[in-house]
């Protein structure tokens, strides 16, 4: 009995052996045909360079179907760029001289708006032969639809087998589905209650020689229907002989009007016009304005892809061209209180603006948050807004309007109004955020003190309330303010004179930026994860007296008292910095 029970047990397993190997000869045959059939298979050793929501959408299409990406290449060597533009304007110098007949300076002096401006020219020559060079090289049939004058960034129509090719190209970064990105709008009392009337007549500012970018949502501001901005200075980004009536629209001219017309704030401020239809002439516009040397850009509306909340392209392109070029980028937090953020409006390198209500009066006390103005993020990012202004702006008869788009040009104003006072703080943002930040001493959300790290910063409106006089007249006019590159090694001390029992407000900010770190091919572009500073002030005896130690903004609020008079100090403290150096904005009053 025992001998036939093994018998039959010997002859299963035998059963079994040939199964397993007829298994193994179908699978083999299954596999040699996926890779017949995948030329280019997903390289999981290089995966980490395609996004998730990528390989999600090349695992379910066909290798000829067509998808638009977002494409981060390696950088330029920017300390290079530097140096050819300190060699150009050098050999400039020196021509110069020998024509005059003067002996050739060693160290010719010029601005840094020369340096900045050669830098632009620099740049777009060289990047423009990159991007084009790295396709040109594979002899790829992708269409770009849109490829950076100044970053290292493009938007391009690859097939599902051309984007497995490239995964392979050392010199690719990171490569991102392109969603289609939507757009819009965030769209008498204002003007006074923020101070601007006063900046324009005691102070005499009126946005001269100050030139602002505006960016719109299909449409343009319409010059000849709106008598407000007859004498408007103004500079579109096409042959107005070309446009048509509809390409004008009444959001972008209320705008304009709030800015430069007649019964605006910067009434000789000239403005450079563009109107968006999509997430590339975004980028375009963008750099439009970057190539006309504007000032700063007031984005009134929001571009927007899936996964709002999130820190996403766009805001990471938008914090690139500002640390790079030293643009101020002003825009709307968006009015959707039941939903995030918008992505461009979560750039850390950006002011975000969101909306108050001032009820039609001067006075403070009865001030409320618009509950339309956008507070919410999803992602460990950037606290937004920065600050808020009133969200309701009447210009006469009717013309009205009401949201987030309306706060917006009331803080790119003020901006302008600096730099007019100051025009040497075009070039530095972080400063300009700072004195903002310091001067909204007016308060309307009832949510300070959420961030146990931070007790004087909202989650609803930032700051506070703009305040253009306290800006300019109190912190600009007084020197109240530095821009200084630290070392993040060690600690940063100013020392701030007090008087006993009157109250300070100390603002830091500084940008988020991105270095390059020398290759055999090309540098390769960091995305540096945000320097985490933290701002105290300390008396004479060493003791702290106010602090704010967020770890995932790049701006800090502090508000103390001071209990005697003497000298405090301002505390810088790198907590954590992945740098040996960086440039800070800092503001008291």
């Amino acid at each position: 009995m025992k001998l036939r029970f093994n018998k039959i047990y010997g002859i299963i397993l035998i059963g079994c052996f040939f199964l397993l190997i007829h298994w193994a000869k179908i699978f083999y045959f299954q596999l040699e045909t996926l890779n017949e059939k995948n030329e280019y298979p997903l390289d999981y050793t290089r995966r980490s360079i395609i996004s998730n929501n990528l390989q999600n959408k090349l695992a379910k299409i066909k290798d000829d179907d067509l998808l638009i990406l977002s494409i981060e290449i390696n950088d330029l060597d920017q300390d290079e760029i530097h140096y050819k533009t300190h060699q150009y304007l050098s050999s400039i110098h020196k021509e110069k001289n020998n024509l005059l007949g003067f002996s050739f300076i060693a160290n010719p002096k010029y601005t840094l708006d020369d340096f900045n401006l050669s830098k632009l020219q620099l740049s777009k020559r060289e990047y423009l032969n990159y991007h084009n060079s790295i396709f040109q090289m594979d002899d790829f049939m992708g269409k770009p639809l849109y490829q950076s004058q100044f970053s290292p960034f493009q938007v391009i129509v690859l097939s599902k087998k051309e984007i497995l090719k490239l995964q392979e190209n050392p010199l690719i970064v990171s490569m991102d589905l392109m969603e289609e990105l939507e757009g819009g709008h965030s769209s008498g009392v204002a003007f006074p209650s923020t101070g601007l009337n006063f900046t324009m007549q005691n102070m005499g500012l009126r946005g001269k020689d100050v030139k602002i970018g505006l960016i719109e949502y299909e449409g343009y501001p319409y010059q000849k229907a709106f008598p407000a901005l007859y004498n408007t200075k103004m500079i579109y980004d096409f042959n107005q002989g070309q446009i048509k009536i509809g390409d004008f629209n009444f959001h972008a001219s209320f705008i304009a009007s709030i800015l430069s017309g007649s019964n605006g704030i910067i009434p000789d401020a000239t403005l450079y016009a563009t109107s968006v239809t999509n997430g590339s002439s975004f980028y375009e516009k963008v750099e439009w304005l970057i190539h006309n040397n504007v000032d700063l850009i007031n984005f009134s509306g929001y571009v927007n892809s899936k996964g709002d909340g999130n820190y996403g392209h766009v805001s990471k392109w938008i914090d690139y061209i500002t640390s790079q070029y030293n643009i101020t980028f002003v825009n709307a937090v968006g009015n959707s209180d039941d939903r995030p953020i918008y992505t461009s409006s979560l750039a850390y390198n950006a002011i975000v603006v969101g909306a108050m209500n001032t009820r039609g009066t001067i006075t403070s006390n009865d001030d409320v948050m618009y509950e339309f103005s956008s507070y919410r993020e999803t992602d460990v990012g950037p606290l937004k807004p920065d600050l808020t202004a009133p969200g309701q702006i009447s210009m006469g008869g009717d013309l009205k309007g009401i949201g987030t788009s309306i706060s917006t040009p009331l803080v790119s104003a003020t901006v302008a109004n600096i730099i007019e006072y100051k025009p040497f703080l075009k070039n530095y943002p972080e400063a300009i955020k700072a004195i903002l930040a310091a001067s909204a001493i007016r308060k309307t959300a009832i949510d300070y003190g959420i961030y146990p790290s931070s007790l004087h910063y909202s989650d609803k409106e930032g700051a506070g309330v703009l305040n253009s006089r306290q800006a300019i007249n109190w912190i600009v006019r007084n020197n109240r303010y530095l821009v200084t590159e630290i070392d993040y090694s060690k600690n940063f001390i100013k020392n701030l004179s007090v008087n006993k029992d009157e109250t300070y407000r100390v603002a830091l900010a500084w940008n988020k930026t991105f270095t390059a770190s020398s290759t055999n091919l090309r540098n390769f572009i960091t995305d540096n994860p945000l320097v985490d500073l933290d701002l105290y002030v300390v008396n004479e005896n060493r003791k702290i007296i106010a602090r704010s130690v967020t770890s995932h903004n790049n701006l800090e609020l502090l508000r103390f008292k001071a209990t005697e008079t003497g000298n405090y100090r301002i505390v810088v403290k790198p907590f954590k910095a992945d740098l040996q150096k960086g440039r800070i904005g800092l503001a008291w009053w």
